[in-house]
């Protein structure tokens, strides 16, 4: 049996905790791009060079690939429940020029050209930009890194990320690249998880993981709900470029139905990168640990038909290009 050895809380430990608008496998694009769709052009800008040497970046964009496949099963639920208070934030409308950065399936992407923008979506992971031109075939994706947008300045009226923050290497570079390629007065708009109790995923695993996960090494990044702050949100955007002032965070809460009380295990274990590097990491028996103590907590949210209604709660932040 492994030795269980104490973790730090989600919120400031490098495990974190799940995904943003995403879904993976191990095979490249070319073995799943969707037929008579050609290969994205490769978004990278020069900014993103350095940050390629970062250990943790190359960890998540592999972990994406990897977890593409499973996505759409394991968070897309999740994700998609803040689409519109995304979209809404962001003030979108027909003829709005918008970039989604970090795009994963697309749906942000595709929910703004339903509404009449010029949407782009950019994503680091191939299988992920394959996998949202195959589902939105009249919006364009490219292959690309938010560290480094390979696109001119001024080029976009307004730049959208959904949950993608937990994920990048060097947030303060993604900002700053978020406001080279807006135009004076765009819009920055993006999704950050909330902690504590009203964001019950969290919630879940940080009660059966903590005290039972054999501690493993993992690549360093940053904390995962570093801007789950409103004061980190109102101090570093403008240190970014973005407009003093202008910054705002809004809490949204709702709910997520999954289908059974093992969901949320299987979404942790296969459809993400932080949290299910770790659990891949433990020994057998301690895996399972978690999985019984993951369930347990689950359960407290059954309904009578065997689904469960987890609590969840996200902050939408937003910043005016000055």
């Amino acid at each position: 049996m492994g030795e269980t050895k104490p973790l730090a809380p989600i919120g400031r430990a490098r495990i974190g905790a799940y995904g943003r608008g995403r879904a993976a496998t191990t095979a490249t694009c070319l073995d799943h791009h969707p037929r008579g769709v050609e290969l994205p052009i490769n978004h990278l800008g020069a900014g993103a060079m350095g940050v390629r040497d970062d250990p943790f970046w190359e960890f998540e964009r592999s972990g994406w690939e990897r977890a593409a496949a499973s996505y759409e099963d394991s968070w897309s639920g999740a994700t998609r429940a803040y689409v519109e208070p995304l979209l809404s934030a962001a003030r979108v409308a027909p003829g709005v020029r918008l970039l989604d950065v970090a795009c994963g399936p697309g749906y942000v992407a595709g929910a703004a050209a339903e509404l009449g923008a010029d949407a782009v979506g950019l994503d680091v992971a191939e299988e992920m930009v394959a996998r949202a031109a195959q589902r939105y075939a009249g919006v364009e994706f490219v292959v690309g890194d938010a560290h480094g947008l390979g696109f001119r300045d001024a080029a976009f009226d307004s730049v959208t990320m959904n949950f993608g923050i937990h994920h990048v290497a060097d947030p303060e570079r993604v900002f700053r690249e978020a406001r080279r390629v807006l135009r004076p007065g765009g819009i920055y708009t993006f999704t950050s998880w909330a902690g504590g109790a009203e964001h019950a995923p969290i919630a879940i695993a940080e009660a059966a993981v903590l005290p039972n996960a054999v501690a493993v090494e993992l690549p360093v990044g940053p904390d995962f709900l570093r801007f789950s702050d409103r004061e980190t949100c109102e101090t570093v955007l403008p240190q970014a470029g973005f407009a003093p002032g202008s910054v705002t965070f809004e809490t949204v809460r709702t709910s997520w139905r999954i289908p059974h009380v093992g969901h949320l295990f299987d979404a942790q274990l296969k459809g993400g990168v932080r949290m299910a590097a770790l659990l891949r990491a433990q020994p057998g028996d301690v895996l399972e640990r978690i999985r019984e103590a993951m369930i347990l907590e689950t359960r407290r949210y059954e309904t009578t038909d065997g689904s469960c209604v987890l609590p969840i709660a996200a902050h939408v932040i937003t910043a005016t290009a000055g």
